[in-house]
């Protein structure tokens, strides 16, 4: 309701792909659609183009899930021809590789998988030194390795996550998609993943508890018993 109330107030492209977010999370497809459509109609679409092609690339997912796949297409290329706008864009050059990361997954749903690894990698050179921006274009590209099955991409991304020393928490997720991509493909470990989960706990996280379980130190129901929720 306070999204909503905001949106309403003062209406932006990035409080509309916010509410929208929220409404997937909540089931509510049709309202998340309506608030996309509205986040491409607000007055700072032509300035916030990342934000706009966030919402196309939102509005595609939707779509898909939906087996709309028409209107589907239709969101994905516009997404594309934003992104692009975007990262040439005054506005879209902020260091922090957010350009290249949309293009990156966008790309991945192209079947453009060298073009996309080539994205997140340029995502990652672009955050510089802002470890959040680097962590979050590390995972980006280890997800999508994970969802395609591309072992080398994703310990390739893992690698430099931890050459680059990102937060553990980060990286432990990392590495249990690339352990996890090493069992589902029969791929005898590197050694990548294993270095990811073995990286100090910081205060007892819950990502701790997952690398000790993937690591064998915890046991399936001893896992359960320390999880709050089943999700």
């Amino acid at each position: 309701p306070l999204l909503e109330a905001a949106a309403a107030a003062d209406p932006s492209v990035g409080r509309h792909v916010m509410l929208a977010t929220v409404q997937r999370q909540l089931g509510k497809r049709d309202a998340a659609l309506e608030a996309l459509k509205n986040a491409t109609k607000a007055a700072d679409a032509d300035r916030e183009l990342l934000d706009q092609a966030e919402a196309h690339f939102l509005t595609f997912e939707l779509q898909l899930e939906g087996g709309d796949r028409e209107h589907a297409g239709s969101a994905l290329a516009s997404a594309l021809q934003t992104a692009l706008a975007g990262r040439r864009s005054p506005q879209g050059d902020d260091g922090s590789g957010r350009a290249d990361r949309l293009l990156g997954r966008i790309l991945d749903v192209y079947g453009l998988r060298r073009e996309a690894t080539a994205a997140y990698h340029r995502a990652f050179l672009r955050a510089g030194g802002d470890r959040q921006a680097q962590a979050r274009a590390a995972l980006d590209a280890i997800a999508c390795a994970f969802v395609r099955g591309d072992l080398l991409a994703g310990r390739e991304a893992l690698r430099r996550g931890l050459d680059a020393e990102l937060d553990p928490d980060d990286l432990i997720y990392g590495g249990l998609w690339v352990l996890m991509m090493e069992k589902r493909l029969g791929v005898a470990s590197d050694g990548t993943a294993y270095r990811a989960l073995g990286l100090p706990d910081r205060g007892n996280s819950w990502p701790g508890k997952l690398a000790a379980w993937a690591s064998g130190r915890l046991k399936d129901d001893e896992l359960r018993a320390l999880s709050r929720t089943t999700h």
